[in-house]
């Protein structure tokens, strides 16, 4: 037997069907299998999607955009924006209980506009950016209604005791966030038994990256937004990455949401109307945590 179980004159296609790509879940002839560095009698696996990634040029990245830089820039556009205060706003909005006299965490507050509009509501606010620009221009909007912490929405524990809030809000946030389930543990440390959860996302499906690299491997891209003039860098992930890890942090999904655009956004920008009626750009979760 070779060193990891093989026998010694196991043949590559007899095993090949039992291989599996970590990256994308292909498996068999998807898979393309050679010899292991560390033994001539054992084998290693990867996929063509990551033999397609590899011999892509990618961009110098190193890692998701640091908005310090754009804050400023960023906030004065998003509120009159059509994606975000016709599409994403009122889609994430939707989803919550009532807030009143609620505590509510807001996880990557950006400039403070949800924050504004929960302590509108009622709710008592905690809000968190790990941007210091983007915390300075929270504070310069919420001034005294609000508790606003430069910090990172994944590890709070300096800052915030357990089972401190009703409810979490987070938009547009997790696709900046590597390691979603040390996002989601800490989250659930912070929410009461069967307090809330909403989040938006970017969706999973992204139209340029199905065939090549596929839908199911995820990384760390980066585009032009035009609207910013900036080039942006986010992780693309699928659905399974934000499933997964969210009920190992013993959340129960209660919905999930993939709005039509409204008739207002039709009547403000046909041309994004028609882009969102046929691709969503956002993906909206409601979950609980469990007793």
């Amino acid at each position: 037997m070779s060193g990891d179980g093989w026998p010694d004159d196991v043949r590559l296609s007899d095993i090949e069907p039992r291989f599996v790509c970590r990256g994308c879940g292909k498996r068999g002839a998807d898979v393309r299998l050679g010899p292991s560095l560390a033994s001539p009698k054992t084998f290693t696996a990867s996929c063509t999607c990551a033999i397609r990634t590899s011999q892509r040029k990618e961009p110098s990245m190193v890692g998701p955009t640091d908005y310090d830089s754009i804050a400023r820039h960023y906030a004065a556009k998003i509120d009159d924006r059509p994606w975000n205060a016709l599409y994403e706003r009122p889609a994430t909005l939707a989803l919550l209980p009532d807030v009143n006299g609620k505590d509510v965490l807001d996880a990557g507050c950006g400039h403070g506009w949800y924050a504004d509009w929960l302590a509108r509501k009622g709710a008592r606010i905690v809000a968190v950016d790990r941007s210091r620009e983007m915390v300075t221009l929270a504070r310069e909007r919420l001034g005294e209604r609000a508790r606003v912490i430069h910090g990172d929405v994944s590890n709070l524990r300096e800052f915030l005791a357990s089972e401190s809030f009703d409810i979490i809000l987070s938009s547009l946030v997790l696709h900046y966030l590597e390691d979603l389930s040390k996002t989601f543990l800490e989250w659930a440390r912070l929410l009461r038994p069967r307090g809330t959860l909403v989040f938006s996302t970017h969706h999973p499906l992204h139209e340029k990256r199905i065939a090549d690299p596929g839908y199911l491997c995820a990384e760390l891209i980066e585009e032009d937004w035009d609207w910013l003039d900036e080039k942006m860098r986010y992780y693309q992930r699928p659905l399974r990455d934000l499933t997964e890890p969210l009920s190992a942090a013993n959340f129960l999904i209660e919905r999930i949401s993939e709005p039509t655009p409204s008739d207002t956004l039709k009547s403000r920008d046909p041309q994004v109307y028609k882009q969102l009626s046929r691709v969503p750009a956002f993906i909206f979760v409601r979950a609980r945590k469990a007793e």
